[in-house]
């Protein structure tokens, strides 16, 4: 069986700066045989809807055989492998917990609530609604903190920062939502209504497709330095690794300690945007998600097939 990923897609560029480039998305390869049939693995098309339709909800078993794919092919890789659920993290902060209406909480800091930069919670769900430039006012948890200590005292090396949000609108560049310093380097996850963006490794950004819209997605981003000389990333999707699991290499140089999300530029990205906050959560070690159990079956295949791989 011939597999072709259709989650990622790849567009190089130049430096990932504050002002995002226009670019081409190359079409995604294909992966050879030889990298997915190990052991052999007689898994039919068929199989796989049935299995869709009865035991694992489509977008969920997209994300889980795109990560198969990559576990079979990355034998060798410094993975995470210290996992941890969001509700261990010693910083949580539910929407409400960061802006409860009339003001914001808990260190937290942004835009004031006018027609422009619209604030509003509902339960404990912050929305926020920009129209046109709103780069002022952008959300920021530098200083958030837990009654003891922040972002800005905690982040240096290893971290873990995940949101769990929806995404009601944004314009065709999308906007920055997440943009994350540990002192010497940072990272930038961008998204839009069709997909989230990553930096690469030596260059340019890759791009995985996701409804962002359907529902409340969560996005994780750890900064682990293991067996690396700087810290290096790794991004999950809904508890799925859609980076390469060596993990990516951050912009370095930066000196930057801060935590945002939203506008972060003068051009028009991140200009227009509609996004629902269920919580913001970090930590100050490198914390793999917790796979869900369906995800775990599928990915258990993949390191079958490389142990049967090695035997022979």
């Amino acid at each position: 069986m011939t597999y072709r990923p259709t989650g990622l897609t790849y567009k190089p560029e130049a430096s990932y700066c504050d002002s995002p480039q226009h670019h081409v998305i190359l079409e995604s390869q294909t992966i050879p045989n030889k990298m997915i049939n190990m052991m052999n693995l007689k898994i039919t098309m068929a199989a796989l809807t049935a299995t869709t339709h009865s035991q694992i909800p489509l977008m969920k078993l997209k994300y889980t055989i795109a990560a198969l794919g990559v576990t079979t092919m990355v034998a060798n890789a410094a993975v995470v492998t210290t996992q941890a659920d969001v509700s261990t993290f010693s910083h949580q902060f539910t929407g409400s917990e960061i802006y409860d209406g009339s003001s914001y909480q808990n260190g937290w800091t942004g835009g004031a609530d006018t027609a422009n930069y619209n604030l509003t919670t509902t339960g404990s769900i912050l929305r926020i609604q920009t129209v046109g430039s709103q780069q002022g006012s952008t959300l920021n948890g530098t200083n958030s903190t837990n009654g003891t200590t922040i972002w800005n005292d905690i982040n240096s090396g290893e971290f873990s920062l995940e949101m769990n949000v929806k995404v009601n609108a944004t314009n065709a560049e999308g906007f920055r939502l997440m943009w994350a310093g540990n002192d010497t380097e940072r990272y930038f996850v961008d998204i839009t209504t069709t997909g989230v963006s990553y930096n690469l490794n030596g260059g340019g950004v890759a791009t995985f497709a996701l409804d962002t819209t359907d529902g409340f997605h969560t996005y994780r981003l750890v900064g682990d330095n293991e067996a690396a000389a700087s810290t290096r990333f790794h991004l999950y999707v809904d508890n799925v690794e859609v980076t390469d699991p060596n993990g990516g290499v951050f912009s370095s140089g930066t000196n930057d300690s801060r935590l945002l999300s939203g506008d972060t530029t003068s051009g028009t990205f991140g200009d227009s945007y509609d996004i629902e906050y269920a919580s913001i959560a970090y930590d100050t070690a490198a914390f793999a998600p917790v796979p869900e159990p369906s995800s775990a079956a599928l990915l258990g295949l993949g390191g079958i097939a490389l142990i049967l791989r090695r035997k022979r």
